[in-house]
């Protein structure tokens, strides 16, 4: 079972992510920000990492430098209700697998998640 780490500061939003995959047999781990994103990362190891864009303090764009670093075997998923062309290349160059833009399809999700986690068993 992959373990798929969820961060978005909003709260009901995250919560909805964590339960739809949890749904479909995933094992998730919900983080509010970057801080306690990097916690759960540093104390175990993610299969693929959700995060939202917009965060108070620091941005989604952080906390995929920080998986790129820290934990370059998990995947990333960047999503924001604005992605732009600069973002998305910008994401992407820093190692994130996919930019989905809100509001999306919970299937939608669900196709990038097996994608994401596909490269990474194919890098690996």
């Amino acid at each position: 079972m992959a373990r798929i780490l969820v961060v978005d500061d909003d709260e009901s939003f995250r919560w909805m992510l964590t339960e739809f995959l949890q749904i479909e047999g995933y094992e998730c781990t919900p983080a509010e920000n970057v801080t306690e994103a990097s916690r759960h990362l540093d104390r175990k190891s993610f299969e693929l990492t959700i995060s939202d864009f917009n965060m108070p303090s620091q941005t989604g764009l952080d906390l995929l430098k920080y998986v790129s670093l820290n934990s370059p075997s998990t995947s990333f998923i960047l999503i924001s209700a604005e992605i732009d062309a600069c973002l998305r290349r910008e994401a992407l160059k820093l190692g994130a697998v996919a930019c989905m833009v809100k509001p999306f399809k919970l299937q939608e999700l669900l196709d990038e998640v097996e994608d994401a986690l596909q490269v990474r068993s194919s890098v690996h």
